[in-house]
């Protein structure tokens, strides 16, 4: 039954966190969102870190701080090395 839990959990991994990750990586590159999105991003990028948070037992109490931020390239940089990091910390997960 171990190996069997083993498949479940990396599927869910995959289906739950990566796929949806990778999703947004390759939507941020193709230039699909807009200014409009920046709030939503910010609850991505901050929904997958207190998954990821959770891994390590820890709390975190963030919130989305989309103030008035624009999506120009600085910001479109900024979360791609967010949803990177938190695609690459899954995949060790994974492994």
């Amino acid at each position: 039954m171990g190996q069997r839990k083993e498949v479940i959990d990396k599927f869910v991994i995959d289906v739950l966190l990566i796929e949806p990750i990778n999703k947004i990586l390759s939507k941020l590159q193709s230039g699909e969102y807009r200014d409009c999105d920046v709030e939503w991003l910010d609850g991505q990028v901050l929904k997958f870190t207190k998954i990821a948070a959770e891994v390590f037992n820890v709390t975190l109490n963030g919130n989305n701080n989309s103030g008035n931020k624009v999506l120009n390239e600085h910001t479109k940089k900024d979360y791609e090395k967010k949803f990177t990091t938190l695609l690459n910390f899954f995949k060790q997960c994974k492994n």
